[in-house]
């Protein structure tokens, strides 16, 4: 394969040129698209305990605690295992906010009618 920026052979596969650093195109085999993962970390292992441990201690600390769920949910270096389950966290925080804002103003609702309805009367 040769580098678009820069015409130096580069293998193929390579995600990015050894000379100039430009990143390569995804490349295309028998119809299909082939995107080149870039080498790194292997982001399908399962986390360790330790580092189970430390997120789960950082959940205790206020305001720290739903910054890291989203720097853990959303960030491209975070395992998958981490990242999905503060990713359903999240979604179950959300839900039990809602539920919770329905809940006080059906309460503060029936309280007002009650409290209300025989002043007017």
């Amino acid at each position: 394969m040769i580098c678009n920026n820069c015409g130096c052979n580069i293998p193929d596969g390579a995600v990015v040129c050894g000379s100039c650093g430009a990143q390569m195109p995804c490349q295309q085999y028998n119809g299909a698209v082939y995107q080149p993962v870039a080498p790194g970390k292997d982001l399908s292992e399962t986390v360790s305990m330790k580092d189970w441990a430390i997120a789960m201690l950082l959940m205790y600390i206020p305001i720290v605690n739903i910054v890291m769920m989203f720097v853990w949910a959303f960030s491209d270096d975070s395992k998958k295992s981490r990242s999905n389950y503060f990713k359903v966290n999240l979604i179950f925080m959300a839900a039990s906010v809602v539920l919770v804002v329905l809940f006080y103003v059906v309460i503060f609702a029936l309280f007002g009618v009650t409290m209300f309805s025989g002043m007017f009367s």
